[in-house]
């Protein structure tokens, strides 16, 4: 279990780095990579990591420098794409993206990132060029404690949920909001998410949460499919600030993300 940040890097250096976590986990391993072993992704890279489950995630650049999540069963090493992918996947970028704004892999992020081996990733980047068009972004993607054996169901469920917030490139800057999505059906009403907030009540200095998601799944009418803790959503409005930690009984629990999100993100600290 690691919270690591913050850290100083380009964006390309990031993704980079991000891969060299991930890898590090003891039940993960790096499938296949487009340039291999290179300190700093650019446009067109990629790395692809087997889960603990059997299944794959990928991490590539995509069109305009956004860095897209996708997902699947089956990776053909022989010919480096999908032959069992899942339906969604998403990308952004933490920039501005309006007016058809792209990024520059040799931007300047900083960078937040939680990496258990049981459970997955997540992370939260802010540019910081100060050309106005700073802007951040997070990502995560979280094995899911399964309510009921799914995986033997008639439809397809995957056994992880996503976590994708930030820019896109646009005419009018876009931005993507997907909170504990499932790869089959994107974000599902049957979802309760986890979340906490300052309390509003002067007289209790405290932050009232529920730190589990209840995932809805795809299929079957939003019934509950599994649960996870990864990250949580921020309700608190004005009354928390960016970079704020949640303490319980003096350990760290989560850290809230605002300055450039779309929505406020709350990381695990573990």
């Amino acid at each position: 279990m690691t919270f690591d940040g913050p850290i100083n890097s380009t964006y390309g250096e990031m993704v980079a780095q991000i891969r060299d976590k991930i890898a590090s986990m003891a039940n993960w391993t790096l499938t296949e990579e487009s340039t291999a072993g290179t300190d700093a992704f650019s446009s067109s890279d990629w790395a692809v990591f087997e889960t603990p489950t059997g299944s794959y995630v990928r991490l590539a650049i995509v069109s305009d420098q956004e860095l897209e999540l996708s997902h699947g069963l089956e990776w053909d090493t022989e010919n480096s794409s999908w032959s069992d992918q899942y339906s969604n996947s998403w990308s952004c970028f933490p920039v501005n993206g309006d007016n058809y704004q792209s990024a520059s892999m040799d931007s300047q992020v900083r960078w937040w990132i939680e990496y258990v081996d049981g459970k997955g990733f997540a992370f939260v980047a802010t540019r910081e060029e100060g050309d106005g068009l700073d802007e951040a972004m997070a990502m995560g993607f979280s094995e899911l404690t399964r309510l009921w054996d799914y995986t033997t169901a008639q439809v397809r469920e995957s056994k992880y949920t996503a976590l994708v917030v930030g820019h896109k490139e646009d005419e009018y800057g876009d931005r993507i909001t997907q909170f504990s999505a499932t790869f089959e059906g994107g974000a599902s009403s049957g979802t309760y998410h986890g979340k906490g907030e300052v309390n509003a009540d002067g007289n209790n200095d405290n932050y009232p949460m529920v730190e589990t998601t209840l995932q809805g799944g795809a299929k079957y009418e939003d019934a509950l499919i599994g649960e996870h803790d990864l990250w949580i959503q921020d309700d608190s409005g004005d009354r928390s600030a960016h970079l704020d930690t949640v303490t319980d009984g003096g350990a760290d629990k989560f850290t809230i993300f605002k300055e450039g999100l779309p929505s406020p993100v709350g990381i695990r600290m573990d």
